[in-house]
C-alpha cells in the first residue's frame, strides 16, 4: 500500500532517439530568437558537438551567446556568472548542453534569471524564485538525469557546501537525449556516469516516496542500465549500448524526480566538497554498502533488482566496479578517518538522507565511510 500521494511531474517535451538533436534549432525558436548556451569548458567544443547545435540554432534563426566555463562541480559564482550574461543579451531562453554539471549550472540559471539575490542566497535559504527564462536541456552523457530533473546540484566553496536547489521551476520546457551524443564520452566518464544513474535508479526506487509510476520508471532503468553501463564502457561506440544506458539514465531521472533519492547521495555532497571525489565515483563507492545498510528495510524491492542483476545485489555491484575500474580511480583519495565525524554530521540534515529506507543515524554514515576507505 502507498504510505502517501506521489505527484509526478515531468518535462513537457521529451526528445528521444539517434538524431533527435537534430530538433534543436525549431524547438528553441519557438521560445525567441537569442539564447545562451551553457556548457563545460572543453569537452563540446572538442568533439564538435557545440559547432553542431550552434549551427542547427542558426539555421532556425535563433542567435547564441556562449557560456563555456562550467566547472565539473558547478559552483554558485559560476551561476551567477551565467545569470550576467542572460542579463548582458536579452536571452529569452537558456541550453544546457552537456553532462549534470553543465546542465545544473544552466537550470539554475535560467531558473533564477530575473532574480536579484546571488544564488548562493538560494543555495543557503531554499527560497522561492520567480518565473525566470525558458530552458532546454542536452544530455551528452548518460548519468545524472538531470534535464528532466527540477532541481540543480550547486556548490559554494566558501560556505563549504554542496547541495541542491530544488524548485519546480526549474523544471526544462525541452530536454533532448540523443543516444549520437554520447559517443565521444571518454571510458572514465562512461563509467562514473553510468553508475550514478545505476545509483539513482536503485535509489528512487526504494525510497519512502516511491510510488507506481516512479517504481516503474525505476524498474526498467536499472533493467537498461545493468545491461548496457559496461557495454558502453569497453567499446564508446557501440551506440545500442550508449542507446540502452541514455534512456536508463532518462528514466532514473524521471523516477528520482517524484520519488527522491537515498543515502549514497546524502553522503556524497559532503563528500564531493571535502574530498574533491567526483560525484558518480562517489555514489558507484557507496551504492554496494549503503545497499548492503538498507537490505532488511526493502528486501522484496533488492530481491528484484538482484534478479535483474543475476545475484546477490551487494556481490554484484562491487563485481561490476571492480571491471569498470572504479575502485582503482577511487583509491587516489585518501579519505581521514578523523574527517568521518564532521561528513557524518554534514550528511544528515540532507533530504536524500530522510528518503532512504532506513533511517540513518551517524554511526551509518560512518559505517559506509569506513567501507570505502578499506584497502581493496
Amino acid at each position: 500500500m502507498e504510505r502517501q500521494a506521489q505527484v509526478f511531474t515531468t518535462v513537457e517535451r521529451i526528445f528521444t532517439g539517434v538524431g533527435c538533436i537534430g530538433e534543436v534549432g525549431r524547438t528553441a525558436a519557438d521560445f525567441g530568437r537569442r539564447c545562451v548556451v551553457v556548457t563545460g569548458r572543453h569537452a563540446m567544443r572538442r568533439t564538435g558537438i557545440l559547432d553542431r547545435v550552434l549551427a542547427l540554432l542558426r539555421a532556425s534563426g535563433v542567435e547564441a551567446a556562449l557560456f563555456e566555463g562550467v566547472e565539473e562541480e558547478p559552483t554558485a559564482g559560476t551561476v551567477d556568472g551565467v545569470r550576467a550574461l542572460i542579463r548582458e543579451v536579452k536571452a529569452e531562453l537558456v541550453i544546457g548542453l552537456g553532462g549534470g554539471s553543465a546542465m545544473d549550472a544552466a537550470k539554475a540559471a535560467a531558473g533564477l534569471a530575473t532574480e536579484t539575490s546571488p544564488a548562493s542566497f538560494f543555495l543557503s535559504t531554499q527560497a522561492e524564485a520567480r518565473p525566470g527564462v525558458p530552458l532546454l536541456t542536452i544530455a551528452t552523457t548518460s548519468g545524472t538525469g538531470a534535464e528532466v530533473t527540477p532541481n540543480a546540484v550547486i556548490s559554494d566553496p566558501a560556505a563549504k557546501v554542496k547541495a541542491s536547489i530544488r524548485n519546480g521551476r526549474f523544471i526544462a520546457a525541452a530536454a533532448f537525449v540523443d543516444p549520437e551524443l554520447a559517443l565521444s564520452c571518454p571510458p572514465r566518464v562512461t563509467a562514473s556516469s553510468g553508475m550514478d544513474a545505476v545509483t539513482q535508479a536503485v535509489e528512487s526506487y526504494v525510497s519512502i516516496h516511491a510510488g507506481p509510476v516512479s517504481d516503474a520508471l525505476a524498474v526498467e532503468a536499472f533493467r537498461l542500465l545493468w545491461g548496457s553501463v559496461e557495454r558502453a564502457y569497453r567499446d564508446g561506440r557501440d551506440i545500442d549500448a550508449r542507446a540502452a544506458a541514455a534512456y536508463g539514465s532518462l528514466m532514473a531521472g524521471m523516477s528520482l524526480s517524484a520519488a527522491r533519492l537515498g543515502a549514497v547521495h546524502g553522503i556524497a555532497h559532503p563528500l564531493g566538497i571535502r574530498y574533491s571525489v567526483p560525484h558518480g565515483l562517489a555514489c558507484a563507492v557507496m551504492l554496494p554498502e549503503v545497499v548492503r545498510i538498507n537490505l532488511p528495510y526493502s528486501a522484496e524491492k533488492f530481491a528484484r533488482l538482484a534478479s535483474i542483476a543475476g545475484g546477490d545485489l551487494v556481490d554484484a555491484v562491487r563485481a561490476l566496479n571492480d571491471r569498470l575500474g572504479i575502485y582503482r580511480e577511487f583509491a587516489a583519495y585518501h579519505l581521514a578517518q578523523s574527517d568521518f565525524a564532521l561528513i557524518a554530521e554534514e550528511s544528515l540534515p540532507s533530504g536524500s538522507l530522510k528518503s532512504n529506507p532506513k533511517k540513518f543515524d551517524a554511526s551509518d554514515v560512518m559505517a559506509v565511510l569506513s567501507a570505502i576507505s578499506a584497502p581493496r
